[in-house]
């Protein structure tokens, strides 16, 4: 556990945005809660994931390829070289996507019952289009090492996309205009950081370079539609089957529920660079099992934070009838500590040569959820939703630990992990609800401390308490006569 706290004041830059990124996204929900009605907050939700879907397709997995093939060319010229190619390439796909997309509009209005401008959808789609190019500058300040100017521009993006949304939703220019502000912020966004990357590196086209491009980038946008498949796109089969008023619900519980893993953020973004690394050392398995267990010990216990403290969030914030989302908030955190469990344990099919079996893992789990949604949502709605989620996330699960046993063996500790995820689920079920506000934060500051003591004496996470016991005696023996 130590090792990864010592790498924690080089990562923090994007630890803390991060945290802003989660933090702006929160700050907006109780205002949209107390300005717009629920079934336009339901509606503008299902809208947001549509454009989620469209922002992971234009990305084309351009990120990552600038990482894979950027970063092995040690001259400096080389790399700016290829950057240039991968840029001329998004900007490409980018406009011809982008015509595909404001084509389809009118179809999109005609399947989706949301009632909604076609000038709005289209100024969101936009918006979608470039969100995806913003990746790939992003991407290179990591390359580069300069988090300082990666926080900058995440902050900054987050801050005028709040900002953006809290004046048009104060002025009351209705759902409409929030989807042209936040366009437009992203389109000043993606050119200024665009413009920054294309003046250090240039850009160019090549069809070589466009084809390594999509033949790369392709099986990445697969996995990425395969997790969006598990994360939101039940929204899209939920618009036809429950009221607006009850997405609105659900969309509160949702945001609130992907702020549940925000404390394992540090612990994550070390764990994901290193955990081959470790698996590699003589003593690798026993050393990663000890890195999962404090890594799943940190992720229960801001789940429970999350869960304790959302109703206490939306009770002071919202209007009363968004407590209905606490309904909701326990399961789609389960589903949240799922999806992180699974990053903490895919370690043995990361380890082989070939991306392939990932995504058939995801693509399977994903295929799941669909016809899951497709089959139980118009009869059952949002309990359907839920319930097929932790299913295929379950799945997913199952299929990492059984195709990664060969190349990691490694021996979980699953006995302790259960015994706490128990006790953690305890601890939620017996917390006082809303209005009894002063008992659930006593109960709160209470059931935290308990849950981490239960962590470290199950020996998944090591509490300086040793060291404490060394250092008390010592003080005792200062102030004897």
């Amino acid at each position: 556990m130590r090792e990864w706290m010592q790498k924690l004041p080089a990562s923090w830059p994007y630890v803390a945005s991060i945290a802003l990124t989660k933090g702006f996204s929160l700050l907006t929900i109780p205002l949209l809660a107390n300005v717009m009605a629920q079934e336009d907050y339901g509606r503008l939700d299902v809208v947001v994931s549509f454009m989620e879907f469209l922002g992971l397709v234009f990305a084309m997995g351009l990120a990552d390829t600038l990482f894979r093939f950027a970063s092995i060319e040690e001259n400096g010229h080389a790399r700016r070289q290829v950057a240039a190619e991968i840029i001329g390439t998004g900007v490409l796909l980018a406009l011809l996507l982008g015509v595909v997309v404001q084509l389809a509009v009118p179809l999109f209005l005609r399947v989706m019952p949301l009632e909604f401008g076609e000038g709005a959808i289209r100024a969101g789609f936009l918006a979608a289009t470039v969100s995806g190019l913003i990746a790939l500058p992003l991407a290179w300040l990591r390359l580069q090492g300069r988090p300082f100017n990666f926080l900058l521009f995440t902050a900054a993006r987050g801050l005028f996309l709040a900002v953006s949304t809290i004046v048009v939703a104060l002025c009351g220019l209705g759902v409409e205009a929030i989807l042209y502000s936040n366009a437009a912020v992203d389109a000043l966004i993606a050119l200024a950081i665009l413009v920054s990357m294309v003046r250090e590196t240039g850009i160019s086209f090549r069809l070589a370079a466009f084809r390594r491009t999509v033949t790369y980038g392709l099986p990445l946008v697969g996995g990425s539609l395969a997790m969006f498949a598990l994360g939101a796109c039940d929204r899209w089969f939920l618009v036809a089957s429950v009221p607006a008023a009850a997405l609105a619900y659900y969309a509160v519980a949702t945001k609130l529920a992907l702020a549940a893993p925000l404390l394992m953020q540090p612990f994550s973004l070390w764990w994901l660079a290193q955990r081959i690394v470790i698996l590699e050392r003589e003593d690798g398995l026993a050393e990663s099992a000890r890195h999962v267990g404090a890594g799943f010990a940190i992720l229960i216990t801001s789940a429970v934070a999350i869960t304790l403290a959302g109703p206490l969030f939306i009770h002071w914030t919202m209007p009363a009838d968004y407590l209905r989302a606490t309904d909701y908030l326990p399961f789609l955190v389960a589903v949240m500590v799922l999806n992180e469990t699974n990053t903490l344990v895919n370690v043995g099919v990361y380890r082989r040569s070939h991306s392939f079996l990932v995504l058939m893992i995801n693509a399977t789990a994903a295929l799941v959820a669909l016809a899951g949604y497709a089959l139980l949502i118009p009869a059952h709605g949002i309990s359907a939703a839920i319930g097929v989620t932790l299913f295929a996330q379950t799945i997913r699960f199952g299929l990492f630990l059984f195709f990664g046993r060969k190349a990691a063996p490694i021996s979980y500790p699953f006995r302790n992990a259960a015994i706490l995820a128990g006790f953690a689920v305890l601890i939620v079920y017996a917390a006082p609800a809303p209005p009894h506000d002063g008992a659930l934060l006593l109960f709160i500051m209470i059931a935290l401390p308990c849950l981490l003591g239960a962590a470290h004496m199950l020996g998944l996470i090591a509490l300086p308490i040793a060291e404490g016991k060394r250092v008390l005696p010592r003080l005792a023996a200062r102030v004897q006569p």
